[in-house]
């Protein structure tokens, strides 16, 4: 981890964008992870261990950014969808853009989503679902969503383009809500954003 965490270091410093090393260092590995899983050649165990190195990169790089000044930003996976490291990589791309991003983590049910709408008001809720069976726990995150306070603002965001069911969610190809001025802008975040209005 820590020879990973230097050169990520080193291609920040130089300029190289996050979503850059994103998409061209992290998301190769763990697509190879992937596909050695399913090629029976690791164990879940070894892919496991291996997106952990991932995430505790990951959060080691952020612990280096300066907390964003912007309206706070939740993201969340929805209850069912276990994988968190996209998620942790929306967040953190958000957080580079300046913004104030708060990951909640995996598999968050929606009726504890609710409550933390309800209670902490947060401008926006990114949401990331890797896996199809999770789709069902989507459903239930974004009808709480349609409930929560009209203060907040919704983005689901995927690593493919997804059908917006809901009239109150319009598909926006890797874009984002701009929670600095509230206009939606170019993020940079992989993935489709869908914006509840």
């Amino acid at each position: 981890v820590a020879t990973a965490y230097r050169l990520c270091l080193r291609l920040l410093d130089e300029g190289t964008p996050f979503d850059a090393i994103v998409t061209g260092v992290l998301a190769p590995i763990q697509t190879d992870l992937g596909r050695r899983w399913a090629a029976g050649d690791i164990s879940i165990a070894d892919e496991h261990a291996a997106t952990a190195v991932v995430e505790e990169l990951l959060v080691l790089l952020a612990g280096g950014l300066e907390p964003g000044d912007g309206r706070e930003i939740v993201v969340v996976c929805p209850e069912g969808d276990a994988h968190a490291l996209t998620g942790r990589i929306i967040a953190m791309s958000m957080g580079l853009a300046g913004l104030r991003a708060r990951f909640l983590g995996s598999s968050l049910p929606a009726r504890d989503l609710s409550a933390f709408l309800e209670s902490q008001r947060p401008f926006a809720v990114a949401m990331s679902c890797s896996v199809p069976s999770a789709l069902v726990g989507a459903a239930r995150s974004i009808a709480a969503l349609m409930t929560a306070p009209s203060s907040c603002r919704a983005c689901a965001t995927d690593a493919r383009p997804t059908r917006a069911t809901n009239p109150g969610v319009v598909r926006c190809p890797s874009r984002c809500v701009d929670a600095r001025g509230g206009q939606r802008n170019r993020a940079g975040t992989p993935g489709t954003s869908s914006v509840a209005r």
